[in-house]
């Protein structure tokens, strides 16, 4: 009588079956870090600039002259989002970082921060939608 060596048919599928459950699984989980990945280096980014004109508030007493990007900013966003300043007044800003469209981002939250260090996670979405 001869011994089998080797798999079936179908001890094949089964294992392919398992592997293709647990991609299926993991797969989504892997993009949502690498996201938040992404995000936090945006966050990061924002928080740089938010610090810059800080320094530029105590140099000139307003942050009226100060628009991004900048030729001396730190930074004006990362390959996935852009970085800007919005509603620049004297005595107040705020910086948005909004995700590039037909990037791996787009349509993620934005994130801004204000001359007082709240950073809000706003939902593109839905409007209205935002938190800390």
């Amino acid at each position: 009588m001869k011994t089998q060596a080797g798999f079936t048919l179908i001890e094949l599928i089964i294992v392919v079956a398992i592997v293709g459950i647990l991609a299926a699984i993991a797969y989504p989980s892997y993009t949502q870090h690498v996201i938040k990945g992404n995000q936090a280096a945006a966050k990061a980014n924002l928080v740089e600039d938010a610090h810059y004109m800080a320094r530029l508030y105590a140099e000139k007493g307003s942050y009226a002259s100060a628009t991004l990007p900048l030729a001396t900013a730190p930074s004006t966003g990362t390959s996935l989002y852009n970085i800007a300043a919005s509603g620049t007044a004297a005595d107040s800003f705020s910086l948005v970082a909004t995700p590039i469209a037909g990037m791996s981002q787009a349509g993620t939250d934005t994130i801004s921060v204000d001359q007082d260090g709240n950073i809000l996670y706003c939902s593109q979405t839905s409007t209205g939608s935002c938190h800390q």
